[in-house]
């Protein structure tokens, strides 16, 4: 607390006094209102005052407060909100042992800064955080606590102090640095009130005046005079912050009690004159007993003055070129846009509005700022508006403009009002004008009014496309450009690196400048660890913490909380929010909504094709994602951003389940019916489960097993290698590490695992988890039959190749028990009858295979179309002319080749091995009959077979 001395010297330098005195008096108001209302409640609660903190109250709980009386805004860039939140952060510290609650409390009669977005957010929701603005705010309080810490420690280390003092210091500071864990940081941000009055300084003491002038009409206070009683108690409030022991700087009812036992005479002892007269306490209470009354009249008065001052010298006023600041820009770092600033000049030179869109952090605020340092001589006046809070805010809290304009709004002026008088201050304005409407995120109404301005131009950048106006789409910077904005900030140059970090962040401009600060401010860190960071979903890494400065902001970021600020969902509905996120685990380009309706399955189709279409205008228009004839592309930087925000969810991707669910049974259904359907949809199955990573997969762990098992199975027809098996063999690792020893999705992952290791001719170890799988499927073999009946066919097939036929008897016999135990279709028999087709085949009795590979035949033909896949069709096929070749019947060999080619043509399954294999076998026999004429046409459908890409 300062001195008395200090505080006539203040107020005697100034000869308002006001200005400087204010700030202790409205400091001395809050006190007093707080120990009044204390008293009147009867609240056990002891003030301390000047003791950590302007205010400590002890009570049930403990509260801080920071009181500050300002004249001027605030914003999260303020350095005495900085100061503050790191005097909070101290005290939670040294209060962590405290088995009371602390809370913290900051309180001004000033307002929130009109670009200042988040703590307004804050402020609004104090009581109530979403959890995605919870970590908004967390990952914002970090910066700034890091950003103090590092002050704190540069102020610390000096060379003229012992080296053990340094050392000590340098601890400290890590020690601090390390309190700022998320859970540290969640309970810290949820401790902090905030309370902006939003008032002028005199307005505010005037307005606790008059609130503590109606306390003291309490009757506790027994009708004392209440101006006799506020300056006793402010005289007790000074008295007790000047004791030298901070346990005796109290504040309790008792002394109140004390003091009114005291008759009014003797009240008047206890008065301190000297800070009475220092703090100007009474011409406040006269100021006060005037009333608003002389107020509002001379507030009429002076804009009766302002006004005939306005209408004698109107045409006198010169207005500067800039209405508005404009922001920064250095264009030397402003890379492959200059051409596209000239382009934008020569439409607007025939179009008066025009928006520049584009995926957020291409460069569209950059482009525009470009524009305005490249033709601020074309123009008489510019204003640049962010609009971040919205149009209406930005144009009626406007600052520069009400200055400008020498305008006079009372504080209860709608923002309606106030916007339309400085448009019609605008409209007044001759010559050729331009406004930037800057990162809109609002409907095109609420712009009208400003497009209406008779000589303004105006243009508009948007994440989403104005159909209303003219536009212009900021596409990506091409490589060259790419890999200068790179080398400005960082000099490691690989291209195969650079090419694979622009394509891996779609080339965003934001995420490049970022990316390359982050790496040359640390040491160690390379382009390719932080390629691994990306890929892995580690963004949010410690050593990625690294304090980076960026245009525009005059504070140290660090990247991901940088990001998640500027991928902020607040301005979507929960809806929008909801698909937004399901769009973000699925490929960021290649998406259909024909495919997502699909996916759902045929009965909701009519339900679900407008939900998918009316979700996808509505985040098209807000910029989200592009929409365009039924496509859907979502940038790869806001997919990463919304998958960060998605697993800090309680249940993370839990409501997604169902779209899970949903997917597997489709790509079920392609493997057992149409083997392409499969490939639809193999590529959104692979994006979610890159999406979603294994930490963070406990809410959705049996489906994504589930889903998993169905995607490796579709490859089964495109892919034989050693990749996929290691993929099958990590998939039934988990499966046992998640699911119980007698869950029937184990036991069909471990058949399918065998089945693959088997192809491999790994029979050893293939047997081993057939012979698992058919341990578990047995345990339900009345509800899984077909699983069971396909893993032991799985084992025969391994049997026969291993020529170890005593097993293959002892299979083949449990399987037809199971084919006369139970009665199912025809599907099983036909498998059956192509496996002891097969064994009659490696026994040699070729004439009884090929009968067994014709039954095989007629009763997969007896299963309705709809219900079976003929890729099994085409491998009967197949191992029929096999054997017809072998007893030399040729001819009809090819016949049979030909049916199986056909099939398979016609199912269009691009690199599929039974194709591969098929179109083999039809070369070697036209080679050796001499058809050259048919195997050209084989020769041409190989080549085209192996260049159909597998689209994931």
């Amino acid at each position: 607390m300062y001195s008395l001395d200090d505080i006539i010297d203040f107020a005697s330098v100034n000869t308002d006094a006001v200005a400087t005195n204010r700030g202790f008096y409205y400091q001395y108001l809050c006190i007093l209102k707080k120990w009044i209302t204390n008293y009147i409640n009867e609240e056990d609660i002891t003030l301390l005052t000047e003791v950590d903190d302007d205010i400590k109250e002890l009570g049930k709980r403990i509260v801080f407060t920071q009181v500050k009386c300002y004249s001027t805004p605030f914003s999260l860039n303020s350095k005495e909100i900085k100061k503050t939140l790191y005097n909070f952060f101290t005290l939670s510290l040294k209060e962590r042992n405290n088995p009371l609650s602390v809370n913290f409390s900051f309180e001004t009669n000033s307002k929130i800064s009109i670009t200042e977005n988040l703590l307004k957010n804050w402020v609004e929701n104090q009581t109530n955080l979403s959890a995605e603005l919870k970590l908004k705010c967390c990952g914002r309080v970090k910066i700034i606590l890091n950003d103090e810490i590092k002050k704190i420690s540069k102020k610390s280390k000096s060379k003229n102090r012992p080296s053990t003092d340094n050392d000590l210091s340098s601890n400290a500071i890590v020690t601090l640095q390390n309190q700022l864990n998320d859970s540290f940081l969640q309970k810290f941000v949820e401790s902090i009130s905030w309370n902006f009055t939003e008032r002028s300084p005199d307005i505010a003491i005037q307005e606790l005046l008059k609130e503590i002038a109606n306390l003291i009409k309490d009757k506790k206070f027994k009708h004392r005079p209440y101006n006799l009683l506020i300056d006793v108690f402010l005289s007790e409030i000074y008295r007790c912050s000047q004791l030298n022991d901070p346990n005796k700087r109290k504040l309790t009812n008792s002394t109140i009690d004390n003091l009114l036992q005291q008759t009014d005479d003797n009240l008047t002892k206890y008065i301190d004159n000297n800070i009475i007269k220092a703090l100007n306490t009474r011409l406040s209470l006269i100021e006060l007993a005037i009333g608003d009354l002389q107020k509002t009249q001379t507030f009429e008065s002076s804009r009766i003055d302002l006004l005939a001052d306005k209408l004698n010298n109107h045409h006198q006023i010169q207005l500067p070129k800039n209405l508005t600041s404009l922001p920064y820009t250095n264009p030397e770092y402003i890379l492959g846009r200059n051409n596209i600033s000239d382009e934008i000049h020569n439409l607007i030179q025939n179009k008066k509005y025009i928006n520049i869109y584009g995926v957020g952090g291409v460069g569209k605020s950059t482009l525009a700022k470009l524009y305005v340092h490249n033709f601020k001589d074309a123009y008489d006046h510019i204003i640049w508006l962010n609009t971040d809070i919205g149009v209406l805010h930005s144009v009626a809290f406007n600052e520069e403009l009400i200055r400008n304009f020498s305008l006079l709004f009372q504080n209860n002026d709608d923002y309606n009002g106030r916007f339309l008088k400085i448009i019609n201050e605008l409209e007044k304005l001759k010559g050729k004008n331009i406004i930037i409407i800057n990162n809109l995120n609002e409907s095109f109404n609420i712009i009208k009014p400003i497009l209406s301005l008779t000589n303004w131009k105006c243009i508009i950048t948007t994440r989403h496309l104005l159909k209303e106006v003219e536009h212009y789409k900021l596409d990506q910077l091409n490589f060259e450009h790419a890999k200068q904005l790179y080398l400005l900030y960082n000099n490691e140059s690989s291209n195969d690196l650079l090419s694979k970090f622009f394509n891996l962040i779609n080339f965003n401009t934001l995420m490049i400048e970022l990316t390359a600060k982050t790496i040359s401010n640390n040491y160690d860190l390379t382009l390719s660890k932080f390629l691994d960071y990306f890929e892995n979903q580690k963004l949010d890494d410690a050593e990625l913490e690294i304090d980076i400065e960026i245009s525009d902001k005059d504070q140290f970021i660090q990247l991901f909380p940088f990001l998640q600020t500027a991928f902020d969902l607040v301005s979507l509905t929960k809806e929008e929010k909801f698909y937004l996120g399901y769009f973000a685990l699925l490929p960021s380009e290649g998406t259909t909504v024909k495919d997502l309706v699909a996916i759902c399955g045929q009965d909701y189709e009519k339900v679900n094709k407008p939900v998918f279409i009316n979700i996808c205008n509505s985040l098209n228009q807000k910029g989200w994602i592009e929409y365009n004839n039924g496509d859907i592309t979502i940038h790869k930087i806001i997919q990463e951003t919304i998958i960060y925000k998605l697993r800090k969810e309680f249940n993370p991707f839990a409501g997604y389940m169902l779209y899970i669910s949903w997917l597997t049974r489709r790509l079920a259904e392609g493997f057992s019916s149409n083997s392409s359907i499969s490939l639809r949809f193999l590529k959104y199955g692979e994006s979610i489960l890159n999406s979603i990573k294994e930490p963070y997969r406990k809410s959705v762990h049996q489906p994504l097993l589930l889903l998993e098992n169905e995607v490796l199975n579709a490859y089964t027809w495109l892919i034989y290698d050693d990749e996929i098996c290691n993929r099958w063999e990590n998939l039934a690792n988990r499966a046992k590490l998640h699911l119980s020893n007698s869950d029937m999705l184990l036991g069909t992952i471990l058949n399918n695992y065998g089945k693959m290791l088997a192809d491999l001719g790994k029979y050893d170890s293939a047997c081993v988890y057939l012979n698992d799988s058919i341990s578990i499927l047995t345990l339900e073999e009345n509800k899984y039959i077909l699983q069971l009946f396909t893993a032991y066919t799985n084992l025969s097939m391994l049997h026969l190749a291993e020529d170890n036929f005593t097993l293959l008897g002892k299979t083949l016999s449990k399987s037809y028990d199971l084919l006369t135990k139970y009665t199912f279709s025809d599907k099983l028999a036909s498998v059956h009858s192509n496996t002891l087709g097969i064994a009659n085949q490696k026994a040699g009795n070729h004439i009884k295979a090929i009968e067994l590979f014709e039954l095989a035949i007629s009763l997969h033909l007896d299963i309705d179309k709809n219900d079976r896949n003929d890729i099994y069709l085409a491998l009967y096929h197949n191992n029929l002319a096999f054997n017809q070749s072998i007893v030399n019947e040729k001819e009809i060999a090819i016949i049979n080749y030909n049916k199986a080619l056909n099939i398979l043509l016609e199912i269009d399954l691009p690199n599929n091995v039974v194709l591969n294999h098929t179109l083999k076998i039809l070369s070697y026999l036209y080679e050796e009959m001499g058809d050259i004429e048919n195997l050209e046409k084989v020769k041409e459908l190989t080549q085209a077979n192996s260049h159909s890409p597998i689209i994931l």
